[in-house]
């Protein structure tokens, strides 16, 4: 016959089992996964699932109150806040709406708001630990908040509660730096005395000396070529080596204009350079893996 149990035996077992131990709640939240500053984050459309990242950035279109178009680029690493854009942006402006640049569709997450400034965010996903998961964005340019949704937090936290300023982090080139260029192709030294010097081929294929300045934001330029204002230059040359410096994957972060890449070499780095190829356009910048390192003073990009 089965041994009859006693109540308040039964009683204070059931008591000790569901009581919960000292530093159990300490344990629950770090066990959530912890989504590192500076990892790389693949992003998606929440709409037709095409990938946003082109170039190492995560590309996205943008329309201004005004209506004007065009297309903005932020880095996929967290807490790394780089970004540039096609069309000017004033600061502190929000953004009317964000698109995903292959369905069109608006990103734009009407029920939420940034809870750094109030203004409207947009939504799209991130795939940390291989699953899908929401991620925010404030639609105000210089306003770095970022989050992700409440379901999410519940087993997953994003690194730091604030943000990671760049500057603190990477090389600083101040200006008035004098910068020494290189062809990417021959190598040869593309700085002589106080001028950068290359080759500009015009619309009637026409080669002429272009000089420019060497000093970083220090914008002077010398050609034999009329080239109209706000009108691109067909190529840049090597002047030793007569390859082309274009890089036709590549456009300017402010005009949208070609981009030419030249190499830049300093005492504790070696980096790809870019130039706008249009007159009057003084936006340059680094590469996508440069810019995880190194950042120019007083840069032009967004």
């Amino acid at each position: 016959m089965a041994k009859r149990s006693n109540p308040e035996t039964v009683k204070k077992a059931a008591s000790r089992k569901n009581k919960v131990t000292p530093g159990s709640a300490e344990r629950i939240e770090t066990d959530k996964r912890i989504i590192d500053t500076g990892i790389f984050l693949p992003c998606f459309c929440p709409l037709c699932s095409h990938t946003l990242i082109e170039d190492d950035r995560v590309v996205l279109d943008v329309r201004r109150p005004s209506g004007q178009k065009g297309k903005i680029r932020l880095s996929p690493y967290l807490n790394v806040h780089e970004s540039s854009s096609t069309i000017y942006i004033p600061d502190d402006e929000e953004v009317e709406d964000i698109f995903c640049p292959h369905c069109h569709q608006s990103l734009k997450d009407t029920p939420m708001q940034c809870d750094e400034c109030g203004s409207a965010v947009a939504r799209f996903i991130i795939r940390p630990f291989y699953k899908d998961i929401d991620f925010f964005i404030c639609q105000k340019k210089n306003c770095h908040w970022h989050g992700i949704g409440p379901e999410t937090k519940r087993e997953m936290e994003l690194e730091i509660t604030g943000f990671k300023n760049p500057k603190d982090q990477l090389e600083l080139i101040r200006t008035g730096t004098k910068l020494q260029f290189f062809c990417p192709t021959c190598g040869a030294k593309l700085v002589q005395g106080e001028d950068l010097t290359m080759v500009a081929e015009d619309r009637e294929g026409r080669l002429a000396s272009l000089r420019l300045s060497p000093y970083l934001n220090f914008f002077t330029s010398e050609c034999s070529l009329m080239i109209p204002d706000e009108e691109d230059v067909v190529d840049l040359l090597c002047p030793d080596c007569g390859e082309s410096f274009w890089q036709s994957e590549k456009y300017c972060g402010l005009c949208g204009s070609k981009a030419a890449k030249l190499d830049v070499r300093g005492s504790s780095f070696d980096a790809d350079f870019y130039i706008c190829m249009r007159r009057q356009c003084n936006w340059h910048g680094l590469s996508e893996k440069d810019c995880r390192k190194i950042i120019l003073d007083d840069s032009l990009e967004w």
